[in-house]
């Protein structure tokens, strides 16, 4: 009898432990997707400030062209009116 209540206890200990173990394995599998999970989301907010950054360089680059355009304009303006001028007091206009 003392043999049978042995195994029993030793059956239920071992049982314990082999909970415990995987118990253990649990958590470590879910801090292991918490961490890659983290991970992630941090390379996502990375990529998405350098998506930013590049996109406001552009969007100042677009400006920029816009203003430089503009600047042309007047300037081709400027020399067409000073061009009829001039033509205008050859003629004695």
């Amino acid at each position: 009898m003392a043999t049978l209540t042995s195994s029993k206890r030793s059956a239920t200990a071992s049982s314990i432990r082999r909970h415990e173990r995987l118990e253990i394995a649990e958590q470590d599998r879910r801090n292991a997707a918490e961490l890659g999970e983290t991970k992630v989301a941090r390379e996502l907010q990375k990529a998405a400030a350098s998506k930013h950054a590049e996109l406001q360089a552009l969007k100042a680059k677009l400006e920029q062209t816009k203003q430089d355009k503009q600047s042309v304009v007047e300037l081709a303006e400027a020399k067409l009116v000073n061009e009829l001028v001039e033509g205008c007091r050859h003629e004695g206009l």
